[in-house]
């Protein structure tokens, strides 16, 4: 299990009350740690946010929100197994449908994936007939700085997903590019889908996609439609 490749596979969105300037000071004696903690996991500093996190979790010990930010923050930093432990933790305790939860389930699914370019759903239900389709959308990531020659963008995790408000809104698949940057989502659901690379925090790419029944689509990935040129979801802040 590749548990490296989980660390971006994070938080469908930060929680609305975590705002707050940034602490002077890490110190339990100088700020009060949870809102020390919220205000590092608003500027994604992870490293500082989670012994804030666990300190505040010392005091309030079913404080939820701090359970979640805990995991996401885990999983930045590489610390596989408390991450595993905290989203598990979220699972149990938010409810089913909240973005949380399903984050956490989420994260947990692939944490059993070893790595491949077949698309599989990130939450499979029971059965997992929902999922399966007749379509397909290909295309290769690469990326680079400006002036620089594009580049593959190797073992990439890529999400197709359903958007709102259509018959597909509970449908996602994840895959990994391959070596070369190659990708193919098979035999997936017609209909309207968002492609990125990440689920939180800023992607390189944010994109809108339809696929028609028993069609191949493709797609490339490129500068020139990564999310500094082009997003097609800007609201979204996921």
């Amino acid at each position: 299990m590749r548990r490296r490749q989980l660390a971006g596979l994070l938080a469908v969105a930060l929680l609305a009350g975590c705002q707050g300037s940034p602490p002077a000071s890490v110190s339990s004696s100088a700020v009060d740690p949870t809102a020390a903690a919220l205000a590092a996991v608003e500027r994604r500093d992870w490293a500082q946010a989670a012994p804030l996190l666990r300190e505040a979790l010392e005091r309030s010990p079913g404080d939820r929100r701090l359970h979640y930010h805990l995991a996401v923050s885990a999983s930045y930093l590489d610390a596989a197994a408390e991450a595993e432990r905290e989203f598990h933790w979220v699972v149990e305790h938010f409810p089913p449908d909240a973005e949380e939860a399903k984050t956490a389930r989420n994260w947990l699914a692939q944490a059993n994936l070893v790595g491949t370019v077949l698309a599989e759903p990130a939450s499979p239900p029971a059965g997992g007939d929902e999922f399966a389709g007749t379509s397909g959308l290909g295309g290769q990531a690469t990326f680079g700085a400006p002036g620089e020659t594009p580049s593959p963008r190797r073992r990439l995790q890529l999400f197709l997903i359903g958007l709102p408000d259509t018959p597909i809104k509970d449908v996602r698949y994840v895959l990994r590019t391959d070596e070369d940057g190659h990708f193919a989502f098979k035999g997936i659901r017609a209909g309207s889908y968002k492609l990125t690379d990440r689920i939180a925090g800023v992607p390189t790419w944010r994109l809108r996609v339809s696929v028609d029944e028993g069609r191949d689509a493709r797609l490339d990935l490129t500068p020139g439609n990564a999310l500094r040129v082009r997003d097609d979801f800007p609201n979204d802040s996921r």
